[in-house]
């Protein structure tokens, strides 16, 4: 056995005694992809939770040569389309596929609008996060099919989505848990803080919460829900550490500090952020503090909720 061939077997087995690998069709797949500095065990997490039972046509929203790869040995490589939105890297992973004779149909373009002459497809696997799942995914995916992505915000919580597609063309289904993070789509990203406001201004009062919730990663993506198009970043300011939320298209931001036993805001702008911070986390406080795989995704032409 080579070297290379010993590394991969130490890797299969580590993945299968972890549970990334749970089933014998998911083994055989990553048995015959001799990529094996490429295996992650974070691709079979996903795949066992998109729940493959049988042959199926399935699209990858940005790729990755290891993620194309098994899908191939494990569905056949006319059943898989993937599609890239950087022209250099599609054409390093078509390289890589190919001398694993493997020759999926692989689209340069924006994952985010999936790859319409290919529906519908039964399963949408995204390697990239994204904030609101596209609609043009739920549209291409038929009935019954699964919808298997990473959702995340500004802030930095995420979680592993398994939406199913309904008749109506709707989409919805559980957080799967276990603080599954991908880089967000580039679509996706925060715009650039550009100049601050003046954070001196402002109405300050006294704050029922403090800045644990923006360091736990739960309470971090309630957070998130309730401020959506805010950034994060820590001031030093008059001896003490701010932690400060802004939100660039609103201008509105808010300003959070300890003073001795106690915790200080100071908002400005049109809408006061903690304020929603406070309520939000709340609620969710109020209702046991339920972890994310609690949390359901609903996604409709009207646009995207995420409720406990």
């Amino acid at each position: 056995m080579t070297e290379e061939a010993h590394l991969h077997r130490l890797l299969l087995d580590r993945m299968t005694s972890t549970g990334s690998l749970r089933t014998e069709p998911w083994k055989r797949a990553a048995a015959a992809v001799p990529r094996h500095e490429f295996l992650r065990g974070g691709f079979f997490r996903r795949a066992h939770g998109s729940d493959f039972t049988a042959w199926h046509p399935v699209r990858r929203a940005e790729p990755g040569w290891l993620e194309g790869a098994l899908l191939c040995a494990r569905l056949g490589e006319d059943n898989v389309t993937s599609v890239e939105y950087d022209p250099g890297v599609a054409a390093r992973a078509r390289a890589a596929l190919g001398h694993l004779g493997l020759y999926p149909t692989l689209v340069t373009g924006d994952g985010l609008l999936g790859h319409g002459e290919g529906a519908p497809y039964d399963r949408i696997i995204a390697t990239c996060a994204v904030r609101t799942v596209p609609t043009q995914w739920v549209e291409q995916t038929r009935p019954g099919g699964l919808i298997l992505t990473t959702i995340g915000g500004w802030l930095g919580a995420s979680e592993l989505a398994r939406l199913t597609v309904h008749e109506d063309g709707t989409a919805s289904g559980p957080l799967l848990g276990g603080g599954v993070n991908f880089m967000l789509a580039r679509p996706h990203l925060p715009p650039p803080l550009g100049l601050l406001p003046d954070l001196g201004d402002g109405k300050e009062r006294e704050s029922t919460i403090g800045t644990e919730v923006l360091d736990d990663w739960t309470s971090r993506f309630v957070v998130q829900l309730a401020v959506p198009g805010a950034q994060r970043l820590s001031l030093e300011r008059d001896g003490r550490t701010e932690d400060v939320l802004v939100d660039v298209e609103t201008g509105s931001w808010a300003a959070v500090y300890q003073d001795g036993g106690r915790w200080l805001v100071r908002q400005g702008g049109p809408q006061p952020l903690w304020d929603a911070v406070e309520e939000q986390t709340g609620r969710w406080s109020g209702d046991g503090t339920p972890s994310l795989e609690k949390f359901t995704v609903t996604v409709t032409a009207e646009g995207q909720t995420i409720r406990w």
